[in-house]
């Protein structure tokens, strides 16, 4: 969580592609190629009022999707 969001980082080498983000039970936007795709050491920020529980889907290089999740205290 950063200031009035929720920044998402790609610390890895390799670009990942977004298929899903969800906070608290709600959809965020993959509006634009930045929110769709994070770049290596790139981030980009929703703007949302909660981020607690968190849900996303990773797309992989054969078209497989891929499900997380994470509770941020």
């Amino acid at each position: 969580r950063v200031a009035g969001g929720l920044k998402v980082s790609n610390p890895s080498s390799y670009f990942v592609s977004l298929a899903m983000l969800e906070a608290d039970n709600k959809q965020l936007p993959l509006d634009s190629p930045a929110a769709l795709m994070l770049p290596p050491g790139g981030s980009h920020t929703w703007s949302v009022a909660t981020a607690r529980a968190i849900k996303w889907q990773t797309i992989n290089d054969t078209g497989g999707n891929h499900e997380f999740s994470r509770t941020i205290p």
